[in-house]
């Protein structure tokens, strides 16, 4: 760790620490005085031992920071719409100075809203927005291949089970009360393999979003379940790991933070990374 000293605009002496792995400032004033963001922070390329995670404290940040370097991406104050210098960003703090308003602000949401701005410009496959009465609406539909499959073996397995269903009720007498109760587990297992067929194929996932509110409606034509939920101003919106898993795969969810503390979860049923990624844009824009 390598360490010198600094004037503050006070006159007080400023002792300011590097180091090493980060190669980041961080300093405290000598003599009780009120420590002045640096005028410039330098961000060096890669870490002591040449591997750029060294360096970035969030991984996705060496991704942002080096494209902008690349592209020169221009980034603007949310608050007054000023050109950000990459010089003026701290991100072990996760944040950025904007020398026109002073304002401090998070450099991670300033980068999301210009990611999101670019996810939203070509909408997923199975996906289709529109502007309706009651909001802008938001429908997917699962893959028609699944439901076929599972069409297919509802047809089959329901076929061998009412042809031993018949056999067994020809002749009704105790015996053959025991073997319909044995056939119970069977006949709901059709039936369930074919509501879940029906669901895939003619099922829908619909959003309605309008400021500062949402509805997840999941069902077939009007029938199903609809849940509401708020979308307030700042609340944190993720694509996070789910406790479901599909065939040794983990599946994501579409996280909703909430103003009492608690958490809105939906989306394991969205198959592609794309689709989860549009809502979550979608659902940070509609923030009220």
């Amino acid at each position: 760790m390598n360490c010198r000293q600094e004037r503050c605009r006070c006159g007080g002496r400023v002792i300011l620490f590097y180091f090493p792995v980060l190669f980041l400032p961080a300093g405290f004033p000598a003599n009780n005085c009120v420590l002045e963001l640096p005028a410039k922070l330098v961000f060096p390329y890669k870490g002591a031992g040449g591997n750029s995670h060294d360096f970035y404290p969030f991984p996705d940040m060496e991704f942002y920071y080096n494209s902008n370097m690349a592209t020169r991406t221009e980034w603007k104050c949310p608050a007054c719409g000023a050109l950000l210098a990459m010089e003026d960003v701290n991100m072990a703090a996760d944040m950025v100075l904007c020398r026109s308003c002073n304002k401090i602000s998070k450099f991670s949401e300033i980068v999301q809203e210009e990611r999101d701005e670019e996810i939203l410009d070509s909408i997923p496959r199975r996906m289709s927005v529109t502007k309706t009465a009651r909001g802008l609406e938001i429908t997917y539909k699962k893959p028609k291949g699944a439901g076929l499959f599972l069409l297919m073996f509802s047809v089959f397995w329901n076929s061998v089970t009412c042809v031993a269903l018949f056999a067994v009720m020809r002749e009704m007498s105790c015996e053959n009360l025991f073997g319909l109760l044995f056939l119970i587990p069977f006949v709901l297992v059709g039936a369930g393999t074919f509501a879940g067929a029906f669901y895939v194929l003619f099922g829908r996932m619909t959003l309605i979003l309008t400021p500062g509110r949402g509805e997840l409606f999941r069902g077939v034509g009007n029938l199903g379940r609809r849940q509401h939920f708020l979308l307030e101003k700042g609340s944190r919106i993720s694509i996070e790991a789910s406790s479901m898993r599909r065939n040794d795969e983990v599946l994501d969810k579409v996280v909703v933070g909430l103003p009492d503390g608690k958490t809105f979860e939906f989306g394991t049923g969205i198959e592609e990374v794309e689709a989860q990624q549009y809502i979550a844009a979608l659902l940070r824009k509609m923030r009220g």
